[in-house]
Parts: C-alpha cells; sequence; structure tokens
C-alpha cells in the first residue's frame, strides 16, 4: 500500500509511527516487514464470513489495493460481492452512491443474516 497510495505519509505515520521529517527516507527491511503485516492482505486468509465491497472507482486508496484480496477470498470460496461506482471516490457520498450503497448493504445482511 506504502507505495501505491496516494497518500503514503498517512501510512507511515499510522503503520511505524515514522513523523514527517523521515518521510522521504528509505524504509528498513523490518520496517517494510512490519507494514505489510498492518496490511490488509496479510490478514486475508482469516477472512471467513461473506464479504461484501463497495467501491468508488476514482478512488485512489483501494482500487489498487482489492483485487489480490478479494482473489484470495475466491480462491477460498468466501462469498462475495463488489459494486464499483464509476463516478465515485473514497467516501462514496454522491446522494444517488449512497442511496444504492444502502440497498445493497442491506440486501447483503438479509442474505447472510439469516
Amino acid at each position: 500500500m506504502y507505495e501505491l497510495s496516494d497518500i503514503p505519509d498517512w501510512s507511515l505515520v499510522e503503520g511505524l509511527g515514522i513523523s514527517e521529517e523521515d518521510w522521504g527516507r528509505k524504509l528498513t527491511a523490518e520496517e517494510r516487514e512490519k507494514m505489510h503485516r498492518c496490511s490488509p492482505i496479510s490478514h486475508v486468509e482469516k477472512v471467513i464470513t461473506p464479504y461484501l465491497l463497495l467501491l468508488g472507482e476514482k478512488d485512489l486508496r483501494v482500487v489498487n489495493h482489492y483485487r489480490p484480496f478479494i482473489r484470495n477470498l475466491v480462491a477460498r470460496s468466501i462469498p462475495n460481492k463488489i459494486y464499483i461506482y464509476p463516478e465515485a471516490c473514497h467516501p462514496l457520498d454522491q446522494v444517488d452512491v449512497e442511496a444504492d450503497c444502502a440497498i445493497n448493504i442491506v440486501c447483503w445482511l438479509n442474505r447472510y443474516l439469516q
């Protein structure tokens, strides 16, 4: 995530506690390993519940990262569904997108919380 994100500084602060003055330096092998342990992909094998992903296609944070995660779920036959909203960004805050998300979430919960 660190290299692909539009907010790599956030990743460094949250994952490693690195302050602004150190953002330009190269990460050590240990720091890279710690960053990987913080990443959702390193925990995907623990996912056993049905997985719903609502994604804005213009989201610069998630779009590049979800594919390997979903491929892992598919390989393990974990039910999953992705809704991609072409004109939406990270917050999914357009009225029509919010409405569609709400409907799809309710349908998903009705299906899997029986």
